[in-house]
């Protein structure tokens, strides 16, 4: 049986995370909130894909994908953070009053989000963008495509998995700045989720037990940036007549979640560590 290439295992990955984008379009234009969301996922694996396994393409629009991929990622990112946002002030409101203030203070910054990812899907910029991720996408620009998977990929999310390593020690040993350490660890953690996902034709069921376990501790340093930019985003909100009456309990919100992210360090090097174990498996071991 022939050996799976980096085309045979990148490239369906890839076309399909081009297809999510391209479909959830129309929705997006809606300003469908599941479809904002689905397609800001969509769009930051195929980034990561992009930037984990560079080595395997050729040529700079890969380099140039990833920056337009990364300006539609924060566009989209907006109105969701604002919705983040929201959910977080809703619960610590502790009256009536307050929870309308909230809700008022929403609606005037969701309006203006949807505004503004309404005029950048109307740009030239996206829907060159948009042609170019499937062009992309139909004629992948391989380096060596007939290269073996098992050997190149694996290569990657080593390296991957090696960066997710350094960024979790230096979180635990920060002694300032931590919450932006933990943000890099999030952002790493996510990378090698994604990553590691895209592997599955080559390591089975292991690469979906690793991304579950990666996703899991994302979710933990997720919840906790979603308050410290909650935190850093208050006066803001306070400027539209959300009171400060939530303001000393977000922060001690944030002081406790800040301890619980610290304890996801520990096991997140047990999964840089699980990973390493399993791809340092042959093919032939698959599942």
């Amino acid at each position: 049986m022939r050996a799976l290439s980096v085309a045979d295992v990148l490239g369906p990955y890839i076309a399909i995370r081009v297809r999510d984008i391209r479909r959830l379009d129309p929705l997006v234009g809606r300003s469908d909130a599941e479809a904002i969301h689905d397609m800001r996922v969509a769009t930051r694996r195929l980034k990561s894909t992009l930037i984990v396994y560079r080595a395997a393409f050729a040529g700079g629009q890969r380099e140039h994908l990833v920056q337009e991929l990364d300006w539609l990622t924060g566009t989209l990112g907006q109105a969701r953070d604002f919705e983040v946002q929201r959910l977080i002030l809703h619960e610590l409101a502790d009256n009536t009053e307050a929870i309308a203030r909230v809700e008022a203070a929403s609606r005037l910054l969701m309006a203006e989000a949807a505004a503004a990812l309404d005029t950048a899907l109307g740009t030239e910029r996206y829907h060159l963008l948009a042609a170019s991720l499937s062009a992309f996408s139909a004629d992948l620009p391989w380096r060596s495509p007939g290269d073996p998977a098992d050997t190149v990929l694996r290569d990657s999310v080593r390296r991957q998995f090696k960066r997710l390593e350094t960024r979790a020690l230096a979180a635990s040993v920060a002694d300032s700045d931590l919450d932006q350490h933990l943000h890099s660890v999030r952002k790493s953690t996510k990378r090698t989720r994604y990553s590691t996902e895209a592997l599955e034709p080559i390591i089975g069921d292991s690469a979906t037990d690793l991304a579950g376990r990666l996703s899991a501790a994302q979710d933990v340093l997720g919840a906790h940036n979603d308050l410290v930019v909650t935190r850093g985003h208050y006066q803001v909100w306070a400027d539209l007549g959300v009171g400060d009456g939530a303001l000393s309990t977000l922060d001690g919100r944030v002081s406790q979640s800040r301890d619980y992210a610290q304890a996801t360090l520990e096991g997140i090097r047990a999964i840089v560590h699980d990973g390493r174990v399993t791809l340092r498996r042959r093919a032939s071991s698959k599942n």
